[in-house]
């Protein structure tokens, strides 16, 4: 199963007081993590079985509820490195490993030299 967690604009703070217009358009993002979903899956091999899931939300909070909802063996997280300087993972990796059911394995790019 792959994940995709994109933004809830309309959860946003500043969508409470500013109307979502332009390239902030809900639409236009969720088409965008789909499409980026759909670009990754093309690069399995045909005869393994994917299963795609997009969800909105908060990332952390959305990857724990989809790994309850199912009986996986294990979560696969892919660091960006966009989190606290020095960290050794972002936060959407913290939540995930405090508040997760399941064993989380966490995968950083390698760095460029």
């Amino acid at each position: 199963t792959l994940l995709t967690v994109g933004p809830d604009l309309s959860a946003s703070p500043a969508a409470w007081s500013v109307p979502v217009t332009g390239a902030l358009d809900q639409e236009a993002v969720d088409k965008d993590g789909c499409k980026r979903l759909d670009e990754t899956i093309a690069r399995i091999p045909k005869d393994i079985p994917v299963h795609k899931i997009y969800r909105r939300g908060k990332a952390g909070p959305e990857i724990v509820k989809a790994a309850k909802e199912a009986d996986y063996d294990a979560i696969l997280l892919g660091a960006r490195g966009v989190g606290r300087v020095g960290a050794l993972m972002g936060s959407v990796s913290s939540y995930v490993l405090h508040h997760a059911d399941t064993a989380v394995f966490v995968a950083h790019a390698p760095r460029d030299t």
